[in-house]
């Protein structure tokens, strides 16, 4: 089959955006003459200038059946869902959407083509690549970031990013600042979003994804959570600690080999059973990486280079 309306499926979080760029790049060079429509998260519109993107609508119910009313009337006869979420398969069916080609988790009924979920392996990288060889479009090689701007570097420094998507996977601001007292010896900046000026030592100032990833490839080391931006770092080739409490680095890893986990075993599983120390978390589980284990990691990794 040759599709000429193609609806993509991607994730919402900004991560799983930066990862699955370069499979929507392969769909377009197996498909060139296909009208392609990537539904995502927001962030798609500044990772994927050249597509075009919907960002995906919340909203309970009315939601849902907005989009589907929009799907059906586009007229796509292809879905390609880059996830192993059952839900967009749901949709394209109720869209009338003829061929729906995605990932399976003990539902292969719902597709016309699909691979199976591996529960064990990362939780995104196996299905992009099972994905895109169902169509001859594979293997999956990596994020494919647009060209970044040019910004003013900082070559030499460690940055510190302190935001998580999630509070169960934020590090403590206080070991944040005693992280910097850790490493004295070293050029160390901080990205905090939403921080006011002032609020933490050499403080960066805000920017957009493409000129914090630009500024990213100009520094010795990134130390952030098992976040964005760590997946953003992974796809200039800058190197990061990555910091890791209620989430196991096996499944939600950055691409490629410029990262390194910093981790203590324990038996929280946020995206499993959730946080497991209460409500508000407590962050138990990433205070369990002590400003020493991370300064001793980082400092090894930026002199070993």
């Amino acid at each position: 089959m040759n599709p000429r309306r193609i609806l993509v499926f991607a994730r919402d979080h900004l991560g799983d955006v930066v990862n699955t760029t370069g499979a929507i790049h392969a769909i377009r060079a197996r498909f060139p003459d296909a009208r392609i429509v990537v539904e995502a998260g927001a962030s798609a519109l500044e990772l994927l200038p050249d597509f075009e993107v919907w960002p995906r609508l919340r909203g309970g119910l009315k939601a849902k059946m907005a989009r589907i009313h929009r799907f059906r009337s586009e007229g796509f006869d292809t879905a390609i869902i880059l996830d192993n979420s059952h839900e967009y398969a749901r949709l394209s069916k109720r869209a009338k959407i003829p061929e729906v080609w995605g990932c399976h988790k003990g539902r292969p009924d719902l597709f016309t083509r699909c691979v199976e979920f591996d529960p064990k392996a990362h939780d995104l990288f196996p299905v992009l690549d099972g994905v895109l060889r169902l169509f001859d479009a594979g293997p999956y090689t990596g994020p494919k970031l647009p060209p970044l701007p040019k910004v003013e570097g900082a070559p030499g420094a460690i940055a510190c990013f302190t935001k998580a998507s999630s509070v169960e996977k934020e590090w403590p601001d206080e070991l944040w600042k005693e992280l910097s007292s850790e490493l004295k010896d070293f050029e160390v900046r901080f990205i905090a979003p939403g921080s006011k000026p002032g609020s933490w030592p050499g403080l960066e100032p805000q920017r957009s994804l493409l000129e914090l990833a630009a500024w990213l490839k100009t520094i010795s080391l990134l130390i952030v959570g098992d976040t964005g931006p760590a997946h953003l770092a992974a796809a200039v080739g800058c190197r990061s600690l990555v910091l890791y409490g209620p989430t196991w680095p096996g499944r939600g890893h950055p691409w490629g080999d410029q990262w390194k986990p910093v981790y203590e075993p324990n038996t929280c599983d946020m995206y499993g059973l959730g946080c497991m120390q209460g409500n508000p978390c407590p962050q138990v589980c990433m205070s369990r990486l002590t400003p020493q284990i991370v300064a001793a990691a980082a400092r090894e990794w930026v002199r070993s280079s």
